[in-house]
């Protein structure tokens, strides 16, 4: 059951579910150059073994399963960036389309070198 950081989490980004996370699956963290760039913090599906120690110690209470996901904010499951292997950063993302993934890959990497692989 994947996890979703929903709208509580815009313009806050506090970074305390990303200190838990034992598999460092939410992006980006504060010490990366992208973390400006993007107004919250995202879930990277495949990593993630949804261990739910994310979803407590959220402090706006923005992290939820995609089942428990409230109905007013079922666009951040869409807004969320593709699993890994084809997903990029956010921030480049964010940055390239203001959306959370590409269309293309040069875009991707002509704007901040983070593409991981095909954009959606």
């Amino acid at each position: 059951m994947p996890y979703v950081i929903a709208e509580p989490c815009v313009g806050v980004k506090d970074t305390a579910c990303v200190v838990v996370c034992p598999v460092d699956c939410i992006h980006p963290t504060s010490d990366k150059a992208d973390f400006a760039a993007v107004d919250q913090l995202f879930i990277d599906r495949d990593p993630c073994i949804d261990c739910g120690l994310c979803v407590d110690e959220c402090p706006v209470s923005a992290i939820f399963s995609e089942e428990d996901l409230p109905a007013e904010w079922q666009d951040y499951i869409e807004k969320t960036p593709p699993t890994s292997g084809s997903r990029v950063e956010p921030a480049a993302c964010i940055l390239a389309k203001q959306r959370p993934w590409c269309t293309t890959v040069e875009k991707c990497t002509k704007t901040l070198n983070l593409c991981f692989g095909v954009c959606h």
